[in-house]
């Protein structure tokens, strides 16, 4: 975003109309009492974190009408944002979100805060649920355990799992690898796990035709999925 001089509220705006209060009021921006000389991004976002607030009031009676709480100033400049809908599609583009991702609430939101689309319904802060949903306005639905509620993206954090390798002890683990298609990392070649043997000098390993014998550390390391995913499974909480 860019800012320019007249883009800065002044009490002349309010009293001809160019400008109306209930637009402005309730708005995110900067303060001043002088004019900034420098109206870069970067220079207005640098500006000290005390002039940064809600505008509350805007008081013509008084010499210094753009209310914050007690403090009163002479400027306003409103702060641009994109639309909500565009900064949530953003923001799953970013975060790579999909259907069945973990995500943390943050903390609780304001009714059709920031251009969100929906009333706050309840949610326990730090709570993980799953994402089943996504409306542009509505913002992002969550499942916890016993029930699901629509959530901006703001008060979400994206729980990236975490892998680790797959244990060739384990039954189950040598079933999920049996016959799948392998890629090595460092030459593109592709293998297929074709058999597992054990002996009692090393335990269970995972044999590839062309390559021989690898136990889980060594897929997890060296190896990846044809889709680019880890040989490796998801780390229990």
């Amino acid at each position: 975003m860019t800012y320019a001089y007249n883009d800065i509220v002044t009490a002349k705006d309010i009293r001809t109309g160019k400008v109306r209060k209930e637009d402005i009021i309730g708005k995110q921006g900067w303060f001043f009492n002088t004019i900034p000389s420098d109206m870069s991004e970067d220079a207005i976002e640098c500006i000290e974190p005390s002039r940064y607030g809600v505008l509350n009031d805007i008081a013509m009676n008084k010499p210094f009408p753009f209310r914050v709480t007690y403090d009163g100033w002479g400027f306003f400049l409103p702060e641009k944002k994109k639309p909500y809908e565009e900064r949530q599609a953003e923001w799953v583009k970013e975060n790579d979100i999909q259907d069945g991702d973990k995500v943390r609430l943050l903390r609780k939101a304001e009714d059709h805060e920031d251009g969100w689309g929906c009333y706050w319904g309840t949610g326990i802060v730090g709570d993980v649920g799953k994402i089943i949903g996504l409306d542009s306005l509505w913002g992002v639905r969550v499942s916890f355990s016993e029930s699901s509620y629509w959530y901006p993206f703001f008060v979400l954090e994206k729980v990236k799992e975490e892998y680790i390798p797959f244990d060739l002890s384990l039954q189950e683990d040598r079933d999920a690898l049996r016959d799948r298609w392998i890629r090595c990392r460092q030459t593109g070649s592709e293998y297929r796990i074709s058999a597992f043997k054990y002996r009692d000098d090393y335990g269970w390993k995972a044999h590839t035709p062309q390559v021989g014998l690898r136990d889980g550390e060594q897929l997890f390391n060296n190896y990846e999925f044809l889709d680019g995913s880890h040989v490796g499974k998801k780390e229990e909480a």
